[in-house]
């Protein structure tokens, strides 16, 4: 409807841009309303976890609650999404016991399970669990969130962690999202800067966002439904020689193993893709060996073998391999990178 006034109707150039700006937002919003409201909640853990109250805060107008959660493997601290009931916070005291389900993807909130459809909320603050700032759900008793339900119930296994095939999952979420909004200015702009008289720089500035969308397009997709780019398939010994820091494209940084890659071939120095979890740093002291793959365009990172799938990661950086800055995965045992796969598995280049 927007876009119809505006082009059949003689409206400046300027208001046929806002527009074009106007349709596609409305149409990325629109698919996110319908997104949020008929999709299922993110995947969580089957096992209730017991969580211990530990305090409380405001977040504008919400109150919430925050917990540590106890698991197999430890616990961590998080926060309770559902906004409990003026009349029903004073059951809520410090120390006082709850169970919870952990969201799979996201340790900053966790829901009460329907042990405790007891209790009056408001609704709930899901914070990031799903990509965004979110809040959801009205007044009453019981979980609209365990009602509704979610995309998976991953076994409770020891490990308390998605498995390597879980983590190599598409985010198809996303990849929908970029492909939504690459339509919507690839068809948008061009129609808005070529069929009504438009100064040139604003023609070259739609052919550069449309450009920009592709680009962005292209990695995702590249990102999340390719195969990893191709390795030698023969493993090789490396070394771990000291700790590298590198940016982690937030402005923050985080720190890698440096590693010298021998046997099997030319050595060479490098770094270990694998992002350590903190659990198990101290098996990685200077002067460790290693089982690594070597991938056949790129040293700047190596990936720990499936001999050592016991290694707990927080996630991979291959910065370099498909291009300048990288980081995929999740927490998890094994790696998320060999489940995805590669493109090839090339013979040793030494054969």
């Amino acid at each position: 409807m927007v876009l119809a006034l505006a082009f059949g109707l003689s409206w400046p150039w300027w208001a046929r841009l806002v527009a074009a700006v106007v349709a596609t937002a409305a149409a990325l919003l629109g698919w996110a309303s319908l997104d949020n409201g008929l999709r299922p909640f993110p995947a969580i853990y089957g096992g209730p976890r017991p969580a211990t109250i530990t305090g409380m805060h405001t977040d504008g107008p919400r109150t919430l609650f925050d917990v540590r959660v106890d698991t197999a493997r430890g616990s961590f601290e998080s926060v309770i999404a559902d906004r409990v009931h003026v009349d029903d916070r004073h059951r809520f005291s410090v120390g006082s016991q709850w169970e919870v389900y952990e969201f799979a993807a996201s340790r900053t909130r966790v829901i009460l399970t329907g042990a405790h459809d007891d209790v009056r909320r408001y609704g709930y603050d899901l914070g990031d669990v799903r990509g965004f700032t979110d809040v959801d759900g009205t007044d009453g008793y019981g979980s609209e969130i365990v009602a509704r339900g979610f995309r998976d119930r991953l076994p409770d296994l020891h490990t308390d962690h998605p498995t390597a095939a879980d983590r190599a999952r598409p985010n198809w979420g996303m990849f929908v999202v970029t492909l939504a909004a690459l339509v919507s200015v690839a068809t948008g702009l061009p129609a808005a800067a070529f069929l009504v008289p438009w100064p040139w720089w604003a023609q070259v500035l739609s052919i550069l966002a449309v450009g920009a969308a592709g680009v962005l397009a292209w990695m995702e997709i590249v990102g999340n439904l390719r195969p990893f780019p191709a390795i030698y398939d023969r493993p090789r010994s490396a070394t771990v020689t000291g700790v590298e820091t590198v940016g982690d494209g937030d402005g923050g940084s985080i720190e890698l193993f440096a590693v010298r890659v021998e046997e099997g071939g030319v050595p060479f120095d490098s770094v270990l893709a694998d992002y350590i979890n903190p659990d198990q740093l101290h098996r990685f002291s200077t002067g460790t060996r290693w089982q690594v793959y070597e991938f056949a365009d790129s040293s700047d990172r190596v990936i720990l073998t499936e001999a050592h799938d016991d290694v707990l990661r927080d996630g991979y950086d291959l910065s370099g391999v498909r291009w300048g800055r990288e980081f995929t995965g999740g927490t998890g045992f094994g790696s998320a990178v060999l489940a995805r796969g590669f493109r090839a598995r090339l013979m040793d280049k030494e054969t």
